[in-house]
């Protein structure tokens, strides 16, 4: 088998299947051209990838494959082999199609037709690679006559809720598992929003896999990769699978449910329903006549907002029809069984083989089991993990799988506890394997968390982390209590190793010691304990440790007693109790003996070490530390490794760097609370003092207003572990984005910050977390800070909202600052447009009045007039003068790169596209865009535009889901739109959306009075410029006013530039100094004796020639010279007598 593109499967006969549905799919691969065709056939595919349409293939993915290769998936499997009947009716249809849409059908025939996927009783046409590009000319068809069947619906938009699980799919999360519940009745379009997801997924790095697909050769194909999995229907096969790629692979993933109803506890993104108008807008092609309109919008009211059904009704399919379909899908979604005979047996058999009286062998083997346990729980190691491997091994030879399973957990544990890591790895491995054939969830979760310890140990904290957190997603989503809290505990302490005190504190918090068994009660408070030394809430970590204490009296269990006493010795060493240490340390040695984990003893022991040192000096610690030293170091694990050669560093006064060192290496951020340089804080948020301080020092060190606020919200969203964070101003009655990082908040947020006037505490909105602060200076609210997560993030409530008001406070001044130099600019923008005369006055008028509202501007005028002088005051006067202008010169735009240019492209849309780009109109966000000669734009670049423009959203090349774009669209042409409209070259309805307001910028000549002015000021420019100080006297700027000036303005700059480079230093410039085209008259020549001969003679040859007809000898004869000599005579003066 092979895995192409990260998601399709390519098996030995070479079929194709798809893994994020079972399905089976057709894949073409092709050799990538350049970017121009590269980009032509990223569109053709999106078009296609959202397109729904009832004769043609749809296309689940495509994408760069390498470096020089592409690849498309449609959703069909081989040759039609049914009905002849019903393929040449999907080939007709298809055709009509794509001539009304006006794209390329490439005479698609009877051999293009395929079953479609999973429905294989339906034919589909498989479109060609020339297929579905925009027709260069496109062919006339009467669309009043087109059947319902002809039409094809496109994707609507997708709603907020998609979008942040994109968000969440992009890396704006953390390295944790999440599980979404993905909710839509029937008919809402769950399938397409998954078809979408999963390509996302893909693009992202992630590989797209339905739970039904993963058995053990895919998985091992796959290795370890972070996965989106996929389930429909229930949700618990998609936890276990959780459960059990937490054991295999030590990677977060993200799992998506869909269906219809909740899970509770867990977050949930619901497709809403879709208004009218978007789908009627959705059918394709768009030139609908009445009659088909009329249908849509029918179609669209009974349909109730659910796109799959309001397509079921355009095309007239019967309910019958549709359960039929719904049928072939349920039935798709099967679990695929994969093995040989005897694994699908004893999967099958599985259930009820506990029905069945127990054998004698396997009662006998039950047995040895336990008592090979008490064995290994005595100390008596060698004999029980003997007895423990032979017994293991039988079990699972007699496929008693959950019974093999827990035995191997035994025995890991028991290895966990000496420092075997790697055999407790190996014995781990084996069992999640043996839990995976009856998918027992206890068994796989307890395999996940050891697994996690296990990394824990070998400082291996990525990975733990990620095992230990989907693990806990598992369990909390089988509704495995006990599991959760065992998950929560060994994840408390991978954060502690990570210095992330807080968070562990945090996810310790919902748990009642009082209402759990004693065991986990005393892991619970040490858990908090041991958090709360890293907070600096010293009085804290003593009450729970006092409390581990007197719990572990109660527990007749040495295990318990052992860790309750390491737990009160590491917080009695915070808070210098050396006396209390020294006893914490011999009763956990003690227990640590009985209870047979020597590590433990030894992990009490360095903290001994390093209170004598710190109490009693060097001699006492040393001696200690001698008793330490006899025990191999090979043996011990890294992270107990890692204390030892710390604590013996600081024994033997090391380099002051050796807990820098330390840290860097292992990634035990924690160690710094075993070295007495710690620093202790009398407080229980350390973490959230560290984010104030680091808030009130980039106020003070940065050294601008605005790079106050951009570095203060790069700071906050590393902070806050959030995907965006944004600084927003009200300006002219909307909320403007001043500074921002990560994805962009949405205007309405910060208008309701702004309503409500005080700290919005961060809470579920569709589908997403949201908080925000309002920003006061002076008594005044000047601003907004606003935040947002992603679906299923933690937030921690309390210490988000104090960092938000902080930050809020904090960057007052700076955003004050900001505002006031926006209203001390120059009161008017519009003075760079010089000119005394009533045409020039009347434009600054109009640009007054335009740049306040946020309509489309449309500047008229020729060329050198001053349009983008135009376009720049429009954008200094409007509300967004502080925001980008973006200015693109659509003359200078190649056809094939127009869309790039625009709309950006993504990493690999095309050859040469190695990272992902912007286009203007993203880089024009929240301000200004300026599109000069727009009437120069293909036709093709203009509905793209058009689109742009109507959605207000922009979908990069190579992106399946469109970005939200505020552009303020300023537009200019030399040419009269009405008639390249008239004349077919330009889109009426583009026209329309541009020519809102209208600006028409005079031509030079008819304002002549401003010519005076507009010549002074470039005079002086150039002058400055070339260090004259020479002056135009009245008769040159007289001259310069009776000129027509076809350039216009830029013609009069270019002229007095020349001007200023060909006239003395000083005095006044005459107006005989301009170009005789100026002034009208001929310079006077200087004849020479030689120019005058030789103009003579040139007028006497060709009157002689024009006398005689042309005819050669005859004026050689009247001019008295030979015919030779008059051709010698013709060749000196140049003349030619040819005809």
């Amino acid at each position: 088998m092979e895995l192409v593109a990260d998601r399709f499967l390519v098996a030995a006969d070479r079929t194709v299947r798809d893994l994020s549905t079972g399905w089976p799919v057709e894949l073409i691969v092709s050799v990538a051209g350049g970017v121009a065709e590269q980009a032509r056939w990223a569109d053709r595919c999106h078009r296609f990838a959202a397109l729904h349409h009832r004769s043609i293939a749809p296309l689940i993915d495509y994408g760069q494959l390498g470096d020089v290769h592409r690849f498309e998936a449609w959703g069909c499997r081989g040759a039609w082999t049914g009905d002849p009947r019903a393929a040449e009716r999907a080939v007709r249809l298809s055709r009509l199609f794509f001539q009304a849409s006006g794209l390329v059908d490439a005479q698609l025939g009877c051999d293009d037709v395929r079953a479609l996927s999973p429905d294989a009783d339906h034919a589909v046409v498989l479109p060609s690679a020339a297929a579905g590009y925009e027709q260069p000319e496109p062919i006339s068809v009467d669309t009043s006559q087109l059947a319902p069947e002809v039409y094809g619906v496109s994707d609507v938009s997708p709603d907020r809720g998609l979008e942040s699980v994109v968000e969440l799919l992009g890396g704006t999360c953390d390295a944790r598992s999440r599980a979404i519940r993905l909710r839509g009745m029937p008919g809402a379009g769950i399938e397409a929003a998954l078809r979408s997801l999963a390509r996302a997924a893909r693009i992202n790095g992630l590989v797209p896999m339905a739970v039904s697909e993963m058995n053990e050769p895919v998985t091992a194909l796959v290795g370890r990769r972070s996965l989106f999995l996929i389930a429909r229907g229930h949700h618990l096969p998609a936890m276990k699978a959780l459960a059990q790629l937490a054991v295999q692979t030590g990677k977060p993933h993200v799992v998506v449910l869909a269906g219809e109803g909740e899970v509770p506890g867990m977050p949930t993104v619901k497709l809403k329903r879709c208004p009218v108008e978007p789908l009627v807008e959705a059918v394709r092609p768009q030139c609908l006549k009445a009659g088909m309109r009329r249908r849509a919008l029918a179609a669209a009211r009974r349909s109730e907002g659910l796109p799959e059904r309001f397509r079921d009704l355009l095309w007239g399919v019967s309910p019958a029809q549709e359960v039929k379909q719904y049928d072939v899908l349920r039935v798709a979604e099967q679990a695929t069984v994969y093995g040989t005979t005897s694994e699908v047996t004893s999967t099958l058999t599985a259930g009820t083989r506990d029905r069945w009286p127990v054998s004698a062998d396997v009662a006998a083997l039950r047995r040895r089991l336990t008592e090979g346990v008490e064995e290994l729980t005595r100390g008596r190691h060698a004999a029980g993990e003997r007895r423990t491997r032979q017994v293991v091994a039988a079990l699972a030879r007699r496929q008693l799988w959950t019974d093999a399973a827990r035995g191997g957990l035994a025995l890991a544990r028991a290895l966990i506890k000496r420092g075997r890591l790697k055999e407790a790895r190996t014995i781990l491995d084996q069992s999640g394997q043996y839990a995976r054939h009856e998918q027992a969830s206890d068994v796989l979760i307890e395999a996940a968390i050891m697994t996690g310890v296990v990394a824990i140990d070998e400082t291996r904290l990525d990975e733990a982390e990620a095992t230990l957190h989907a693990a806990w997603v598992s369990a909390r989503g089988l509704g495995e209590p006990a599991s959760a809290r065992s998950c929560a505990l060994a994840l408390a302490r991978c954060l502690f190793w990570r210095a992330r005190f807080d968070e562990s504190l945090e996810l310790l918090e919902p748990f009642d010691s009082s209402a759990l068994p004693l065991g986990e009660a005393i892991q619970l408070e040490g858990a908090r304990s041991r958090a709360a030394v890293g907070c600096g809430d010293l009085q804290a970590a003593i009450a729970h440790a006092g409390k581990a204490s007197r719990l572990a009296d109660r527990l007749d269990l040495p295990g318990g007693r052992a860790a309750a006493a390491c737990a009160s010795a590491l917080a009695h060493l915070s808070v210098g109790d050396h006396p209390a240490v020294e006893s914490d340390v011999r009763r956990c040695v003690g227990a640590s003996k009985l209870a047979h984990d020597p590590l433990l003893g030894l992990r009490a022991a360095l903290l001994g070490i390093e209170s004598a040192r710190r109490a009693y000096g060097h001699p006492s610690a040393a001696a200690l530390m001698r008793k330490v030293r006899r025990i191999a170091s090979s043996n011990l694990p890294p992270i107990v490794r890692a204390r030892v050669t710390l604590t013996a560093g600081l024994l033997e006064g090391a380099a002051s760097d050796l807990l820098a060192r330390q840290m860097s290496a292992t990634g035990l951020r924690a160690l710094r609370l075993f070295a007495p340089t710690a620093p202790q804080r009398p407080t229980a948020h350390a973490t959230t003092m560290d984010g104030l301080l680091e808030i009130l020092d980039c106020c003070q060190s940065s050294e601008d207003d605005v790079g106050v606020l951009s570095t203060l919200c790069l700071r906050l969203r590393a902070r806050l572990k959030a995907a965006g964070v944004a600084f927003f101003a009200e300006e002219g009655g909307a909320h403007v984005p001043l500074a921002w990082d990560g994805v962009r908040s949405e205007a309405a947020l910060a208008a309701r910050v702004s309503e409500l006037g005080q700290t919005l505490v961060p809470h579920q909105s569709a589908e997403r977390i949201e908080g925000g602060a309002p920003v006061r200076y002076g008594g005044q609210l000047v601003g907004t800070l606003v935040a947002r997560w992603t679906v299923g993030a933690t937030v921690d409530e309390t210490s988000v909202s104090m960092l938000l008001t902080t930050a809020a406070a904090a960057a007052a001044p700076a955003m004050a600052g900001v505002l006031s130099r926006r209203l001390t600019r120059p009161a008017d923008p519009t003075s760079e447009l010089l000119g005394l005369s009533q045409a020039i006055e009347d434009v600054r008028l109009v640009i007054a009045r335009a740049a306040a509202a946020p309509f489309p501007v449309l500047i008229e005028g020729e060329s050198g007039s001053g349009k983008e002088l135009v376009a720049r005051a429009l954008h200094r006067r409007s509300p967004r003068r502080d925001r980008p202008y973006c200015a693109v010169n659509c003359a200078a735009l190649p056809d094939d790169l127009v869309e790039s240019e625009l709309f950006g492209h993504a990493r690999g849309a095309f050859t040469g596209a190695v990272a992902e780009r912007p286009g203007v109109f993203e880089q024009a966000n929240t301000g200004t865009l300026f599109l000069d000669e727009i009437g120069e734009l293909a036709p093709r670049a203009q509905a793209k535009v058009l689109r742009a423009i109507q959605e207000n959203e922009v979908r990069r090349v190579g992106e399946n889901l469109p970005r939200r774009v505020d552009v303020r669209l300023v537009a200019a042409t030399n040419r009269s739109l009405q008639s390249e409209v008239q004349a077919g070259r330009f889109r009426l309805d583009l026209f329309y959306r541009l020519d809102v307001i209208r600006v028409v910028v005079p031509p030079l000549r008819e304002r002549r009075e401003d010519i005076g002015v507009l010549a002074e000021h470039f005079w002086r420019e150039a002058a400055d410029r070339v260090g004259s100080r020479a002056t135009l006297s009245p008769a040159a700027v007289a001259a310069l006013a009776r000129h027509d000036w076809p350039g216009n303005v830029r013609e009069l700059q270019n002229v007095l530039a020349a001007l200023a480079v060909r006239s003395p230093k000083r005095g006044a410039v005459p107006a005989s100094a301009l170009p005789p085209s100026l002034t009208g008259v001929q310079p006077q020549r200087s004849w020479r004796l030689v120019e005058a001969r030789r103009t003579f003679e040139t007028g006497f040859v060709r009157a002689a020639l024009v006398r005689a007809g042309g005819h050669r000898g005859r004026a050689a004869q009247e001019l008295g010279v030979t015919r030779q000599g008059l051709t010698k005579l013709l060749n000196r003066l140049g003349i030619d007598d040819s005809p």
